[in-house]
């Protein structure tokens, strides 16, 4: 009897151990690198410095989503006025191995991996390849935090565990992407935005819900981000002058 009890002991020390905390971060597949196996010069600053804006209007874009999750950045980029089409690229085309990879692998999917840098020459060119006049490099990354709280204490009933809400969570989710010239490599603007949320008391398995939310955040987040495109595109400074 007394063997059980330990038993018992052990296993409601166990849960109420490993409950306190828990984290995962879900990256992009990728980061954009300009030139990873070059060493930058001063020739290539200088060139980089004679570089001219060239944004004519209506523009055609390609989009490289380096994200996990399939966001429709396409359609939503389709809706800026003065942007004429819209081709996205697809990571199977840069980082085949780590795109491939995780559609087999779940957990993979959902690991902490630190994105592959890809480079900025192949992006280019599969933008110039769709007759694209600038590219996109776009990606979403999510941090999710669940600790346990006071009530957690009433996980040593075991049964309890399913009901009690003895977690709190909070859940970040990360927005950035870049506009490049596509024929001159010119970086025109970059973005950077995120959303949090925090919910106190909720039950074990809350963390099935971080799709959705990570979907409602980054629905938040558009209207910024779609300005932020308008506002690229449309900036006089960066516009091709006649000479």
């Amino acid at each position: 009897m007394r063997f059980r009890y330990d038993f018992l002991g052990l296993m409601v020390f166990s849960v109420v151990f490993t409950a306190c905390s828990s984290s995962q971060y879900i990256g992009s597949f990728s980061s954009v690198d300009t030139e990873r196996e070059k060493q930058i010069n001063d020739d290539d600053i200088r060139k980089a410095f004679e570089a001219n804006p060239q944004i004519t209007l209506p523009a055609s874009m390609s989009i490289y989503n380096a994200s996990r999750d399939k966001y429709p950045f396409q359609d939503s980029v389709l809706t800026v006025k003065n942007i004429s089409r819209a081709v996205e690229i697809s990571p199977a085309l840069l980082n085949p191995d780590g795109y491939y990879y995780s559609q087999q692998h779940e957990i993979y999917a959902h690991s902490s991996t630190i994105p592959e840098p890809i480079n900025l020459m192949k992006l280019r060119l599969y933008a110039a390849q769709s007759k694209s006049d600038l590219v996109m490099f776009v990606s979403s990354s999510t941090g999710y935090d669940e600790r346990s709280n006071l009530l957690s204490i009433l996980y040593a009933g075991l049964v309890t565990i399913p009901i009690i809400p003895g977690r709190n969570a909070e859940l970040t989710t990360y927005l950035e992407a870049y506009i490049f010239d596509v024929r001159n490599g010119l970086l025109y603007s970059s973005y950077r935005d995120k959303r949090t949320f925090k919910k106190r008391f909720v039950k074990v398995g809350f963390a099935a819900n971080i799709d959705e939310i990570k979907q409602q955040q980054i629905d938040e987040m558009m209207p910024d981000f779609l300005s932020y495109v308008r506002s690229t595109i449309t900036h006089p400074d960066l516009q091709l002058t006649q000479e």
